[in-house]
């Protein structure tokens, strides 16, 4: 496969474990869809997310955009690097290829354990064609730390439109009240 794979120098003594969870890294990643992605399977794919992020300490935000997903995960580097193996052996996805993996100064995204939004369903806006733009860079192997900068700006740009969507934090069954997703 055609892209820089996470890495991580060494498993976590259980004081570095706990330390990880202060300790944030950031993991972008885009793919394509192994086959046509519903709304259904994109909101299956968040509720499986979100069940494995919470016991990892993961956030972030995956976007899909006619077939591609772009994807920013947030959280301890051995967790990143071993949510990203389970990523590359899942058959939705096709072609994926790591842009960054690195340290981060913090969260993007500190209260969602997975917020999704398919850029179909959102007004187009200059944002959502950079982003898109981005994504087809990034599906070339035309990463580069600019266009870094530029991905992680739309994601913040997003945020906006995946909390108006009621995407980003999830409800919890068992009393209806909201939780940090």
């Amino acid at each position: 496969m055609n892209h820089r794979r996470p890495r991580v120098d060494s498993p976590p003594t259980p004081d570095a474990a706990r330390r990880s969870r202060c300790a944030c890294s950031q993991l972008l990643y885009v793919s394509r869809a192994a086959s046509p992605i519903s709304e259904d399977a994109l909101l299956d794919i968040q509720s499986i997310a979100r069940r494995n992020n919470r016991q990892l300490g993961i956030t972030g935000l995956l976007l899909h955009s006619a077939g591609h997903f772009i994807q920013l995960l947030e959280g301890p580097a051995t967790a990143l690097a071993e949510t990203f193996d389970r990523i590359e052996r899942d058959p939705r996805h096709d072609k994926v290829r790591c842009s960054h993996f690195g340290p981060a100064t913090g969260r993007l995204f500190p209260d969602w354990r997975m917020g999704v939004l398919d850029l179909a369903e959102v007004e187009y806006s200059g944002d959502i064609d950079a982003a898109v733009s981005l994504i087809a860079s990034a599906r070339d192997g035309q990463t580069n730390e600019l266009a870094y900068e530029r991905v992680i700006a739309a994601f913040e740009a997003f945020r906006s439109h995946v909390e108006a969507m009621g995407r980003g934090r999830e409800t919890d069954a068992t009393d209806g009240a909201t939780t940090a997703a």
